[in-house]
């Protein structure tokens, strides 16, 4: 028999945590899945003896509990949102080696994972664990931006997808339609192109043929505009007063990302409470 699929929560023992797992709570409802917690800690054992901890700061008292006493503590949040039957685990490792292997599982349709917000830039530097999973994770991954709270999918107004030429827009759109129906909103899909007078013919056609897939019930239209696509998708999220924004992922490391420009880590950079999706190309 098939496993139910499941909102996966990626947590690491920080005051966040409660909002996360609200959030993750309230998409499992509306995607009709299960929830599960997954929170990652790296054992002093493991790491040399001159070791920093990364930040954010885990609590000392986090930090010295033990696997048994960090999964009852799950438990608690898991009941704290309804959902006492969650599985709850505490795994050792390296937090991004972890979540992209937790990710990979057969019954994990979403991962949700909080973001520290900034440039990618500072995410780099500061070694974010989330814009890292980005290009590995093996579903969308819910980045939930500083100030996000559940009034992004509890009243969403729109979901804002952003696609362009590749070959991933199609899985894309496909998730931000799957998201607007369980949200029970409206799918606005916007294309961006630059303003040289060139691709312009084609926007068109290709925001009917990805329109065409959308299923029946779920209203959407297409909004084809000249410019950045990050302006363009931060203008629209806006105008829609939209909770959420459905992207495809960077398709390249973080660091080339920073080097090179990256429309989701820099859409990331820009969010104020919306809750950005990120679908990989895989």
């Amino acid at each position: 028999m098939t496993a139910p699929r499941s909102v996966l929560c990626a947590l690491g023992g920080t005051d966040r945590d409660g909002m996360l797992v609200a959030i993750g709570a309230s998409l499992a409802d509306r995607t009709g899945s299960a929830l599960s917690l997954l929170e990652t800690h790296l054992e002093l054992s493991l790491m040399g003896p001159d070791a920093v901890a990364p930040a954010p700061i885990i609590s000392p008292q986090v930090e010295a509990e033990t696997t048994a006493e960090r999964e009852r503590r799950l438990q608690r949040l898991a009941g704290s949102v309804g959902h006492p039957e969650a599985r709850c685990e505490a795994l050792p490792g390296p937090a991004q080696t972890v979540l992209s292997q937790a990710s990979q599982r057969d019954d994990v349709a979403w991962l949700v994972a909080g973001d520290r917000g900034g440039s990618v830039l500072r995410a780099v530097l500061q070694g974010s664990v989330t814009r890292g999973l980005l290009d590995h994770a093996g579903c969308p991954v819910a980045v939930v931006t500083p100030d996000a709270t559940t009034a992004a999918l509890t009243d969403p107004h729109a979901v804002v997808c952003a696609v362009g030429e590749s070959a991933g827009a199609r899985r894309t759109v496909e998730v931000a339609a799957e998201l607007a129906g369980a949200l029970d909103t409206t799918l606005v899909v916007v294309h961006a192109v630059d303003d040289d007078g060139g691709p312009r013919q084609s926007v068109d056609p290709l925001l009917g043929e990805l329109l065409s897939q959308v299923p029946a019930g779920v209203p959407a239209r297409g909004v084809a505009v000249t410019g950045s696509p990050v302006d363009a998708l931060v203008d629209a999220l806006h105008e829609e007063h939209a909770g959420v924004v459905v992207t495809g992922a960077p398709g390249r490391g973080l660091l080339r990302a920073a080097l090179g420009g990256s429309v989701p880590h820099t859409l990331l950079g820009r969010l104020d409470r919306q809750i950005a999706v990120v679908v990989p190309d895989h």
